[in-house]
């Protein structure tokens, strides 16, 4: 088959799996094989690390010799690393690709697929992809899972109830959403696609973008969401271009069940957090004076009837440009909804209180312009 896909839930080792499978093959026979994404600025965005770590746990030295920006094999064999969106031309100029991995498969636009297929050409190339279900109208999800599904393709579903090595850090988090929120749980963890998309509240309204990083002299904002008892604990960085109505979200960090004196390390790993204002959850007066204690310029949020509306109708009256690593915020965007009646299915006005940890966060850090106390000039 041409095709070999894995898609599923998050933590299921699909990842992992195709990158031993990989070298195995490069350890087999010279291979050229090209590991792309629809977004790559530099080394780091790719999945290099994940094949330099799997080189360094087998002790396979020997066999392979990873450079900045490629791994070459002892017996000829070459990893090459490409962002669709940004390298088309570099990939174009490819020649001998026996093999291309094509990680997080579910954000590749149309546009990238229609480039890169015919460019991987040789007699017996293959395509792999790994990817998490989004939105049925995906093109990977029409490709193979959709109506006229392709024949030369393997697609196989994977969960993380068959990785042996399903890491106890995420199944703290899969056991939370499975017990609060079924329809997370089940789009998150089992791979389903987002149902109800005409209730999902950034449909449409949000994009990711590895390359945004915050203009010198550009004020930032920062939000937090406390949660309670083992509620996730969700922290980010944003700042806004008003003449453009673009939101950017560069940093995130989440955890759940956080004790009150570990909340500094998840603080602190976001740049500038003890330089700015922190807009924080002001239902929780007794942790906000604990950080004010150890540092932070920490206020509480002012919220009010109809806080939540208006600041969601900010947030979608601008286009909100997400990095790639804020992998929470970017499952909050997509399950963010509106209440459905479950009887008629009609879309009410009213939004589901779930969801909304990072969205909360995102809320907090942006209340002045929601609220109109920010004096900002449009040039």
């Amino acid at each position: 088959m041409r095709y070999k896909v894995a898609h599923g839930g998050r933590g299921s080792g699909k990842s992992h799996s195709f990158a031993r499978m990989l070298l195995l093959s490069c350890l087999k026979a010279p291979e050229r094989i090209l590991c792309a994404r629809e977004y790559q600025s530099s080394i780091k965005d790719s999945v290099k690390q994940l094949l330099d770590d799997i080189i360094d746990e087998y002790k396979l030295y020997s066999y392979f010799k990873s450079k900045q920006g490629e791994i070459t094999g002892a017996n000829g064999s070459k990893f090459l690393f490409a962002g669709l969106r940004h390298d088309p031309h570099k990939i174009k100029s490819m020649e001998g690709i026996t093999k291309c991995w094509l990680e997080e498969a579910n954000v590749v636009s149309q546009e990238s697929l229609d480039f890169l297929i015919p460019t991987i050409r040789d007699e017996g190339s293959e395509i792999w992809m790994t990817f998490n279900r989004q939105h049925k109208s995906d093109p990977v999800d029409k490709m193979f899972l959709g109506e006229f599904k392709r024949p030369d393709a393997t697609v196989a579903r994977v969960n993380f109830s068959e990785n042996p090595f399903f890491p106890n850090t995420l199944r703290l988090e899969m056991e939370w959403d499975k017990s609060h929120d079924i329809g997370k749980y089940e789009h998150i963890w089992l791979g389903k696609p987002v149902q109800h998309s005409d209730s999902l509240i950034f449909h449409g309204r949000y994009k990711m973008d590895e390359t945004i990083i915050p203009p010198k002299g550009t004020p930032l904002y920062y939000g937090m969401d406390f949660g309670f008892s083992k509620d996730p604990f969700a922290f980010l960085r944003c700042w806004i271009d008003r003449s453009k109505r673009e939101i950017y979200i560069d940093m995130e960090a989440y955890g759940i069940g956080i004790e009150i004196n570990h909340l500094c390390k998840y603080i602190d790993a976001i740049p500038g957090s003890k330089h700015y204002s922190i807009k924080a959850d002001s239902s929780r007066p007794d942790t906000i004076s604990f950080l004010k204690n150890q540092g932070y310029n920490i206020i509480g949020s002012r919220k009010g009837k109809g806080s939540v509306h208006d600041g969601v109708e900010f947030l979608k009256s601008h286009t909100i440009i997400v990095h790639p690593r804020c992998k929470h915020l970017l499952d909050e965007l997509s399950l963010y909804s509106y209440k459905v009646d479950k009887r008629t299915g009609t879309v009410m006005p009213d939004i589901e209180d779930k969801n909304n940890h990072m969205m909360d966060s995102l809320r907090y850090a942006l209340e002045d312009f929601t609220q109109g106390t920010v004096e900002v000039f449009v040039g």
